[in-house]
């Protein structure tokens, strides 16, 4: 559901118990009632992740309907506690009474979200930080890209791209440590960068500026991590285990072979074989020199 990629759910007498997908696998627990009360995510090797890290999310103080499903539930996982609330319409109920029952519950939540002192962000209110064009992609086996996502955010709206396919384009709002595509999508908000699934976006624009040294060719990989590279229409990038054109991958995991306080020497080998290719980096001005072509940060 949340992309391009196989998920299998594991079911045990009428429930779900446990759901894998090249991310994680995620191990559920319900009390005797059949609520949820306990799910174990252990987190599979992949960009943000190392394989192995284990995060326990726990579900307490249910408020349900009088029909047993729940309204409300107390959620705690490794870093923080927040309430979730959700809003049910049953197919013939009047509807004067549903849309009373999703305004209270609407204003309920925001009372809590703003007494929550995890909570850092106005609900609805989008920060400038967040504004402007985020890129999330996501490689398979061997490197080769599954998905390719552009999302844009202006003022409170926001479109995702999927190649080269529009699949949302609507309202967008923070709310609860998170940034809401709708009900489409959801994206962690983590200090000043959007997490999808353990995989941080990058977002076009954070600048060419650099008014630091290198001191070691880790300084070198984290500018090059931090940045998008534009020549023309298209965009290069790095994660530590790739660099990539227009989001696919087309090599493994950069080397540095030559560093001084500004410029560096960056050496890909391409997927599948074939000559090393050389970049040349001056951060003094932001731009990479690739065989003649100049990709510029902005």
């Amino acid at each position: 559901m949340e992309g391009d990629y196989d998920t299998e759910y594991i079911w045990d007498d009428g429930i779900i118990v446990k759901i894998t997908n090249p991310f994680a696998e995620e191990t559920l627990e319900y009390d005797k009632d059949g609520l949820l009360k306990r799910k174990v995510i252990t987190h599979r090797e992949s960009e943000g992740y190392d394989g192995g890290e284990v995060e326990a999310v726990l579900y307490s103080n249910y408020k349900l309907d009088d029909k047993g499903n729940w309204l409300e539930r107390m959620v705690k996982t490794n870093d923080e506690m927040y309430k979730e609330y959700r809003v049910i319409s049953y197919y013939g109920e009047n509807s004067k009474a549903s849309r009373t029952v999703s305004e209270a519950n609407s204003t309920q939540s925001q009372s809590a979200s703003q007494q929550s002192q995890l909570v850092q962000q106005d609900n609805g209110n989008i920060p400038d930080w967040i504004q402007g064009v985020w890129h999330l992609d996501i490689n398979g086996p061997n490197g080769i890209a599954v998905a390719n996502y552009i999302i844009t955010i202006r003022g409170n709206h926001a479109t995702f791209v999927d190649g080269k396919t529009t699949k949302y384009d609507g309202e967008c709002h923070v709310e609860d440590g998170y940034l809401y595509l709708g009900t489409y999508k959801r994206y962690q908000i983590d200090g000043k960068t959007l997490v999808f699934m353990g995989r941080r976006l990058t977002k076009d624009g954070d600048g060419s500026s650099f008014n630091r040294s290198f001191r070691t060719d880790s300084d070198v990989m984290r500018y090059l991590t931090d940045r998008t590279f534009y020549s023309g229409s298209h965009r290069m990038s790095f994660t530590y285990n790739s660099c990539k054109i227009d989001g696919y991958a087309v090599s493994g995991a950069p080397r540095i072979s030559n560093f001084s306080s500004s410029s560096a020497t960056i050496v890909v080998n391409p997927i599948g074989g074939g000559r090393a290719a050389y970049l040349y980096l001056n951060a003094s001005n932001g731009t990479i020199d690739y065989d003649g072509d100049i990709f510029r940060a902005r």
